[in-house]
């Protein structure tokens, strides 16, 4: 009998950011466009670079060396492209380049131990290299954590 992650697959995005390779499920992404400075927002978490419009609609750019490692300096990477993501929060990512959509059979890609943290929790293999597969669903959490919210008063 064989197992279902011999033979399915899943299809993701490679791409860049600074020296980091990480993986998108390529059904998480709504489009990707060239570099444009997004407008910063005031009083921002540092991994929030700021927003821009793309196909009539506001993203969030985030930038994932910041929320990976907050002890990061305040240097910004110099980005080619910011990644528009499927969701409700409407965010998306900035990097520096994007590979052709690539199918992985589900037995390549590997759970972490320890986990990191919620963004990345499995790696996969593709050409000889690991890439770090991105939790999309994880990123707004991420970004708000342990940052108070703000409530519209009554």
């Amino acid at each position: 009998m064989s197992n279902d992650s011999d033979t399915k697959s899943k299809r993701f995005r490679l791409v860049r950011v600074d020296s980091m390779q990480f993986a998108i499920d390529d059904e998480q992404i709504t489009t990707f466009v060239d570099w444009h400075e997004p407008t910063p927002l005031p009083f921002a978490p540092k991994a929030l670079i700021g927003v821009v419009c793309i196909q009539g609609r506001m993203f969030t750019v985030l930038d994932l060396i910041k929320m990976l490692h907050p002890e990061q300096t305040d240097t910004l990477s110099s980005s080619s492209y910011i990644v528009a993501l499927r969701g409700d929060e409407q965010l998306a990512l900035a990097v520096n380049s994007i590979g052709e959509p690539i199918e992985v059979l589900l037995s390549h890609i590997r759970s972490m131990e320890p986990v990191p943290n919620e963004l990345v929790r499995e790696t996969l293999e593709h050409e000889q290299s690991d890439w770090q597969v991105i939790e999309v669903d994880q990123l707004f959490n991420s970004l708000v954590q342990g940052k108070e919210r703000r409530r519209r008063r009554s």
